[in-house]
C-alpha cells in the first residue's frame, strides 16, 4: 500500500514538473517582459512559448 501511495506521489509530481512549471515559466516571462520591453513583449512570448512546448516535447521521452 505504501509503495502504491508512493509510485501515485511520484507520478503526480512528475505531472506537475513536465505540465504547470513550464506554463508558470511563461507567465512569469510574459509578465516580464510586458513590465519591461512592451514593444517586443508578444512576440517574445510567442517565441519563448514554442520553445517550452519543443523542450518538454524533447525531454519527457
Amino acid at each position: 500500500m505504501i509503495d502504491l501511495l508512493k509510485k501515485w506521489l511520484k507520478n503526480q509530481l512528475l505531472f506537475f514538473l513536465w505540465v504547470y512549471f513550464p506554463i508558470i515559466l511563461t507567465v512569469i516571462f510574459g509578465v516580464f517582459m510586458a513590465h519591461f520591453f512592451p514593444h517586443i513583449a508578444m512576440q517574445a512570448i510567442g517565441v519563448f512559448f514554442v520553445l517550452m512546448l519543443v523542450a518538454v516535447f524533447f525531454c519527457s521521452r
